[in-house]
């Protein structure tokens, strides 16, 4: 009986760990290294860009080396929808550059971790910001559509604090 409530408590702890997400928001200080940054400090962006310009510069790896640079754009182009200017990929666009550093999901038998690393300028030209996302559940079946929601959930960690930038400033302009 022992055993079947000390099977239970651990099947039941797993299951805890297995949904887990965050963004980190990080600045490159003088020396170039990636250092925290708290949202508080001064916005990414002053004024609702033209555009947004979306790169995949992210090297693929099992079991993502089948996914094409499109995809992840269309990804970012998904989570970012609605949010004021609209999303470009390649090309010359003023406004906002978005890319995609590291994109990559570690598989394991129960679970799964994917993790963003995106880079983004303003167009004023200033230092990059990079947001680092991450999304940990449960490894179903280790299908290619399971990872690739696991992916977009990380992105939208990632791309969370700029989407809600975007939202206010680029409402304030609209209302003016």
């Amino acid at each position: 009986m022992r055993r079947g409530f000390a099977l239970l408590a651990a099947m039941l702890s797993m299951s805890a760990c297995t949904s887990q997400h965050s963004h980190t928001q990080l600045s490159l200080n003088g020396g170039g290294q990636a250092a925290s940054s708290s949202t508080e400090t001064s916005p990414l962006i002053s004024s609702c860009p033209a555009a947004i310009k979306v790169d995949d510069e992210s090297v693929k790896s099992r079991p993502l080396n089948e996914l094409e640079d499109q995809a992840i754009q269309g990804m970012v182009q998904s989570i970012l929808e609605g949010s004021g200017p609209p999303v470009v990929f390649g090309g010359e666009a003023g406004g906002l550059q978005i890319t995609v550093k590291r994109a990559y999901i570690h598989p394991l038998a129960t679970s799964k971790s994917a993790v963003v690393v995106v880079s983004v300028t303003n167009e004023e030209g200033a230092q990059p910001v990079l947001f680092r996302g991450r999304y940990v559940g449960l490894n179903w079946s280790g299908t290619d559509s399971e990872f690739q929601a696991a992916l977009k959930r990380a992105l939208e960690q990632a791309l969370l604090p700029l989407h809600e930038q975007l939202l206010e400033v680029c409402a304030s302009t609209t209302e003016a």
